[in-house]
């Protein structure tokens, strides 16, 4: 085998390597967004509860009974700790996009546009004074 068809092999491999690891982190992203909505359904239940203790399952080490607010606290730091993994696999996922679309296996976007996908921005602090200037 030539050397250029070495080349165009190992391009074709790189792409497939990036291709199959794009659609495990989109995977990984829908399995997290499903535990995300679930959690959402669970907090809004453990709130409505008027009991002083719930009954709360956490993955599969079984059923405790908690106090109300400990049970919003755990799901609440559940909640951010999923969070922080979405935007992980977020920003990995925009990456794959970029390195595809440099092979040339990508969406059909300008670079610029790529570029600005990689390194966008949203904070809070963002948001109050885009607020403050209307």
């Amino acid at each position: 085998m030539g050397t250029t068809m070495l080349k165009l092999q190992d391009a074709l491999s790189e792409t497939e390597r990036l291709g199959e690891r794009f659609l495990d982190v989109r995977a990984q992203m829908v399995a997290l967004d499903k535990q995300r909505q679930e959690n959402r359904e669970a907090l809004t239940a453990v709130r409505k509860q008027q009991d002083d203790k719930v009954w709360l399952q956490r993955g599969s080490t079984g059923l405790w009974k908690l106090p109300k607010q400990r049970a919003i606290e755990h799901l609440e730091q559940d909640q951010k700790h999923i969070d922080q993994q979405l935007d992980e696999l977020t920003r990995e996922l925009k990456k794959l996009t970029a390195l595809l679309a440099d092979k040339g296996a990508g969406p059909a976007v300008g670079p610029g546009m790529l570029n600005a996908m990689l390194h966008l921005r949203d904070t809070e602090a963002e948001r109050d004074s885009d607020d403050e200037d209307d």
